[in-house]
């Protein structure tokens, strides 16, 4: 269901359509997604974390979002998406770069 309002551009409706394309699209492919956390960079970028499920294999996707010309986070190509295998064995190799920076620091 869409609601028109006339404080809306007509660019804002056509994003808006974009939005709900894009995730039905996804729905579609079998892919779901839920967002974990937000870690703000700067002024114009984001480290989103996100669950992933797609064709029944499950990730976490670690991805740089950054602000388009429209004021909308876009994801870029930096960023990382782990199986849930390897998941474990990522976080102690975190934790292990941790103690390394603790103790150059």
């Amino acid at each position: 269901m869409f609601l028109y309002c006339a404080s809306y551009s007509i660019f804002d409706l056509i994003f808006n359509i974009l939005d709900i394309v894009t995730l039905l699209n996804k729905e579609s492919e079998g892919l779901s997604t839920m967002t974990i956390a937000e870690i703000r960079k700067g002024a114009g970028e984001r480290i989103i974390i996100e669950t992933t499920e797609f064709k029944g294999h499950k990730y976490i996707d670690c991805r740089l979002y950054y602000k388009d010309t429209h004021e909308r986070w876009v994801p870029s190509k930096k960023g990382i998406t782990l199986s849930y295998d390897v998941l474990d064995d990522f976080i102690k190799a975190l934790h292990r770069a941790r103690i390394v920076y603790r103790e150059e620091s």
